[in-house]
């Protein structure tokens, strides 16, 4: 069944390929119809990626609440403070006012910006090639057997 999949079409294309690319576009469809907005939209700093995770995982925070969430050493509260604002100038946060302060919160989905960084991940490092994708996680054993397994599992669900 596995190397069925990998068998190419007259196009030129694995199963494997077609299967993922159809379920992904169709899942998402949306998504791939916003792509060049998305392409023009700021990428962010490892830094701005490490707030908007902890506002994702917890939510609207003021700005002394994100950094409790920091690792050691802390930044100052006011490099935290301007990392927030770049990230709204962005259009990744907006804030409320709330009593004299601001509560900021995450306008990005975290499902959004995982999805346009896997693309971006797949077309700038992989040549737009899924097979070459998960060929380096498995060869890289980033991929146990088993989770290669579930792969399998969900392909063949998606098929049917």
């Amino acid at each position: 069944m596995w190397r069925d999949l990998h068998a190419e079409s007259a196009e030129g294309q694995s199963a494997l390929r077609i299967i993922i690319k159809n379920h992904i576009y169709k899942e998402h469809e949306s998504d791939f119809d916003m792509k060049e907005q998305e392409d023009k939209k700021p990428h962010l700093t490892a830094k701005e990626e490490e707030v908007m995770r902890i506002l994702w995982e917890h939510g609207p925070m003021l700005v002394k609440e994100v950094l409790e969430y920091l690792p050691e050493p802390k930044p100052h509260v006011n490099t935290v403070s301007t990392v927030i604002r770049v990230l709204e100038k962005k259009g990744y946060v907006s804030h409320e006012k709330e009593m004299g302060t601001y509560r900021y919160h995450a306008i990005l989905e975290k499902d959004s910006y995982r999805k346009a960084t896997l693309m971006t991940m797949l077309r700038n490092y992989f040549d737009n090639s899924l097979k070459s994708m998960v060929s380096a996680l498995v060869q890289e054993e980033e991929l146990s057997e088993e989770e290669i397994n579930e792969c399998i599992d969900i392909i063949e669900k998606k098929k049917s």
